[in-house]
């Protein structure tokens, strides 16, 4: 892990080396946002590598996830046929095969900066962070305001959050004070997105840089 600069790098949520992806058919397969996570991330491993191996507690790490959460769903991903492993010399794990389901388009792909859920201590408020903030950019070119609505209903259709999830997500960003919201007519809920704030937090913590 990497600590930032005191100067805040405004590209950074676009910065790979920061981004993560998953496939929601994966998390509907599987019923488990972090399987996706996992896969997401040794299929990009995969993909860039081919056959490759790292230890349980690197992958874990990368994902902010303990590394027997990590081990409890690398064995479903094996059951299941998404990964296939050789168990080689000093009991080293060598990925031999990650599968990439066909038709991965952006309509099955999510994409979320793994910072945002290091300085939240939580996934499911680092990948609505990350949907919450892209959305904020989209419609501050588009309408030149950075408040925009978005129903719950499309949040988690979306991101694959339950109502549940989504609501604690959402409780958490506004107590960390990461996003302010307010509801406006028809019961929609507005947000506003507090930039100087999470890049305060980004500046003050370790987060993942590779």
């Amino acid at each position: 892990m990497e600590k930032l600069n005191s100067t805040y790098n405004k590209n950074l949520d676009k910065n790979s080396s920061t981004r993560r992806v998953y496939d929601i058919r994966v998390v509907e397969q599987t019923g488990n946002l972090k399987a996706a996570l996992i896969h997401g991330q040794l299929l990009r491993h995969y993909k860039n590598l081919g056959p490759f191996s790292k230890s349980d507690q690197e992958l874990a790490q990368e994902l902010n996830l303990k590394s027997r959460t990590f081990k409890r769903l690398k064995k479903l991903l094996i059951e299941q046929g998404f990964i296939s492993i050789h168990i080689g010399c000093i009991n080293k794990t060598i990925y031999l095969f990650v599968k990439e389901l066909e038709d991965f388009k952006n309509f099955n792909k999510i994409e979320y900066n793994i910072n945002y859920c290091i300085i939240n201590n939580d996934i499911n408020s680092g990948i609505l962070l990350s949907q919450l903030v892209d959305l904020s950019s989209h419609y501050s070119k588009k309408e030149g305001t950075p408040e925009f609505f978005k129903t719950n209903e499309c949040l988690m259709e979306q991101l694959f959050l339950s109502i549940k999830e989504l609501k604690n997500a959402k409780k958490k960003l506004v107590k960390n004070g990461f996003i302010t919201t307010r509801i406006g007519l028809y019961g929609r809920t507005y947000y506003m997105i507090n930039m100087e704030k999470i890049e305060e937090k980004i500046n003050g913590s370790n987060v993942i840089c590779r």
